[in-house]
Order: C-alpha cells, then structure tokens, then sequence
C-alpha cells in the first residue's frame, strides 16, 4: 500500500477533482505517471489524458488506483466525507 496524504488538500467535488486527487497522490507518492500507468497497464499517454481531465478512468481503473494509494474510490474522485475520521478532513485539530 502506498503512502496516502491528508484529505485536507485533496480536492473534493466531482468532475476535475478526480484529475487533481489522481495527480497529488501520485506526486505524493513519488511515482510518475509512466509507473502509475504500467500498474494500470494502460499507455502513460492515456493516463496523462485521466491526470488532465481530458478523459476519465473506468470504475476497474479507479478501483485499482484505489487499491495502490490505500485510498476509497470516494475519496479519490473528491467525496472525502467517506474517510473523514481516517484522515481529518474536518479542519479541526
């Protein structure tokens, strides 16, 4: 399981939000899309298209980026309520 990061500055909403949850976990995890993109085994150009919004990954590919960044697919398509109390997304410390 890789590293995850704080649903404090992943983005929450739908649309976009996917695109930049995806990236910020990556870089995150120090992984470039070419890695991220042979775990999908999917061409890195097709997943730079999931990184800019240009299109968007099935429910298999959102599943196993899920799966790689110790994440639910709710959090990282931007419903972060989902895992509020695992990493304090509420603003209080």
């Amino acid at each position: 399981m890789m590293r995850s990061v704080s649903l404090n500055v992943l983005q929450k909403g739908p649309g976009i939000k996917l695109a930049q949850n995806m990236k910020l976990l990556r870089e995150s995890n120090g992984l470039t899309q070419k890695k991220v993109a042979q775990y999908l085994f999917v061409d890195r150009s097709t997943y730079s298209y999931y990184e800019s919004g240009k299109t968007q990954p099935n429910l298999k590919m959102l599943t196993k980026l899920a799966d790689l960044y110790g994440v639910s697919t709710d959090a990282l398509c931007g419903a972060t309520r989902f895992l509020a109390n695992r990493l304090n997304i509420s603003g209080k410390n």
